[in-house]
């Protein structure tokens, strides 16, 4: 469970809540990794990616008691973001959707584990939380993985659910665990 202050540091990675100075950071990284057009459903060009947009979204989340944003800093790079989206509609408001995104060069050293770590330590806090969900791209090996061994389980398999520019259809699975 993380320390009182929110603030978990391990081997050189800092995992804390985000706040409105994260925005820019957390704008550049995600535009990013939608750049690869290959884990996540949207195109950079299909969201608003503006610090100030983002800036609203974390003052948002961070009202609701279902809901965080994590980031994971190297130094002072930011390398991470982890949301966890709830609910906001009573009879679902028991339910966060978890978001994972680690920068290109950051995969596969440890930061998303941490990252989830951290995130479901958090959740398994709130009362309000009893379920977490998410959508994972089918051919996301690494991230089904990390999931399934954090307690995830596949509850649906959506079958041709994503059209590329190519014309290629690729499958999502979603997934969910208790907390």
């Amino acid at each position: 469970m993380p320390p009182a202050s929110g603030v978990l540091l391990t081997q050189r990675l800092l995992i804390r809540a985000a706040s409105a100075p994260d925005a820019e950071p957390v704008a550049l990284l995600r535009a990013a990794v939608l750049a690869e057009e290959r884990w996540f459903l949207a195109a950079p060009d299909e969201v608003d990616l503006s610090p100030r947009a983002l800036a609203q979204d974390l003052a948002m989340l961070d009202r609701r008691p279902n809901s965080r944003v994590f980031v994971g800093l190297r130094g002072d790079r930011l390398v991470a973001v982890c949301w966890l989206r709830g609910e906001t509609l009573r009879r679902v408001a028991h339910q966060a959707t978890l978001e994972l995104m680690v920068s290109a060069d950051q995969r596969g050293r440890g930061v998303g584990r941490r990252m989830l770590k951290h995130a479901l330590a958090w959740a398994e806090g709130q009362p309000e939380l009893s379920r977490l969900a998410l959508s994972v791209m089918a051919d996301n090996a690494r991230a089904i993985t990390l999931y399934r061994a954090h307690g995830f389980v596949e509850e649906g398999h959506r079958r041709g659910s994503v059209l590329e520019a190519d014309g290629t259809l690729r499958d999502d699975l979603l997934m969910a665990r208790g907390v």
